[in-house]
This record gives C-alpha cells, structure tokens and sequence, in this order.
C-alpha cells in the first residue's frame, strides 16, 4: 500500500537549501501529546509521516521505507525508555531486536550511505542497557545511531531537545523549528508523570477526578493528611502534562 508523506503547502519535499546534506525523512508516533504542534514545527524539506497508535510502529516505518529510497536522515519521533522505544502499539527494545531483526535489516536498502537515524525519546541512550540497544542498532540498520541519555521536551518537565549519544562521529541537524520545539509543552518518555503536590514525603490523596475537555480537575490534600477538611482544587492539562493548581 502507498503511504503518502503530510507535506505543508508550498513546501517541496525533495529540494529545500535547508537539506544540502542529503534527504530527510521525519517519522512520528502519534501517541505523542500534541504531535500535530510537531508535524507543524517540520521544517521545511523533510518528509512527513505518521505511526499509527493501534499498529504495530515497525511494521510501518518499514512499509514507509520500502517506498524510498538514498535517505541521509531518518528522524523518529516517539516515547522513549532507557534502551527502548514505544513505536504504535510495539515496543522496540533490547530484548525485542531479535525479534524485529529482519525489518530492521530491511531498512539498510532505504538508507543512502553514511546515514543517520535520531532517535527522539527520552532516556534511550541512557546506562549501559541503553549504550547497548544504540549500538545494536546501528549494527542492524547499518546506520549511525544520535540518541538522548535524558529527557526529549520540554524544559519546564526536565527536557531538552540534545541527542547526545551517537555511534560515531556525525552532525546531525534537527528536523524541527526552534520556536516550536521550545514551545512544545510535553515530554517523549513512556513513564507515568508523578506529582509531589506537598514538600512532605506522603500522598496528596486526590480525589474527585474529572476529566473536561482534555483537562483532569482533581481535589488534593495540601499537608499530606487523608482526612483533612483543607482540600484544594488542582488540574492538569492532559496534552502537555503541566500541572496547575
């Protein structure tokens, strides 16, 4: 089946003075919070495509792949763990690339040479768990490996937009806007945001939680007692994860 890229209007996929370093191809899953900000924030000359949440990620990128042909970049955009990454409904791991090895390998005809795949995730480069998935990686795909040893977003949850692992010496230019990327409100990481909505060290006890409109409103307990009368409203606003009280 053909998968045809989003491309913004006006914009020509195939030649921009952005991109004199080759072809680029920007992949993103769409279990990101807002990633239609992402898809906006493409800079021009990029290709485009989406991860469909209820389908295996890596069966797609590879169907997307078999299509083209001579990338230099491959930018995938996705939550990511410490030596893994949530692509649609599969996760692609240490453990798991044996298993998807024969796609990965796939995806060397597509590559051009000396090319390069960013891993935009949280953590994935991260201990000696992660140091290994990037390296394997690079070894299936025949590719250089930049990926992030910290949190991918934004800087207010603990993000940054820095690939600072790579597999070898190469310069990788981001796929993105830098307006919008640091205004990006969310962070690529597939573990639950946790709250300490008190300096003590106990639980908040919220109750009354009611989702409107993408935004959780919830009571919280401020000193940490259960039964206490002082109860204050908080939300959080789904998309972005920002906590508000």
């Amino acid at each position: 089946m053909m998968v045809q890229p989003l491309v913004h209007p006006g914009q020509s996929p195939s030649s921009s003075p952005s991109l004199e370093t080759g072809r680029s191809i920007v992949i993103i899953d769409t279990t990101l919070a807002d990633y239609q900000t992402l898809v906006a924030g493409v800079t021009p000359g990029h290709e485009v495509y989406l991860v469909n949440a209820d389908q295996c990620g890596i069966t797609q990128i590879t169907q997307i792949l078999q299509q083209q042909g001579e990338i230099t970049w491959l930018h995938l955009l996705s939550h990511g763990r410490p030596g893994e990454l949530h692509l649609g409904k599969s996760v692609l791991s240490l453990e798991t690339l044996p298993a998807y090895a024969i796609q990965l390998q796939a995806w060397c005809s597509a590559l051009g040479e000396d090319a390069g795949i960013l891993l935009y995730g949280c953590e994935v480069a991260r201990s000696g768990r992660g140091q290994q998935f990037v390296q394997q990686l690079s070894k299936l795909t025949g590719a250089s490996i930049a990926a992030a040893s910290t949190k991918i977003g934004n800087s207010s949850l603990g993000g940054t937009w820095i690939l600072d692992t790579v597999t070898c010496t190469v310069t990788h230019p981001l796929a993105f806007n830098p307006a919008v990327i640091e205004a990006y409100g969310g962070i690529l990481s597939s573990n639950p945001v946790q709250y300490n909505l008190n300096l003590a060290n106990q639980s908040s006890f919220p109750r009354h939680l009611i989702n409107v409109d993408g935004t959780l409103y919830f009571t919280a307990s401020p000193d940490g007692n259960e039964f206490s009368w002082e109860r204050e409203l908080w939300k959080i606003d789904l998309t972005t994860g920002r906590l508000v009280r």
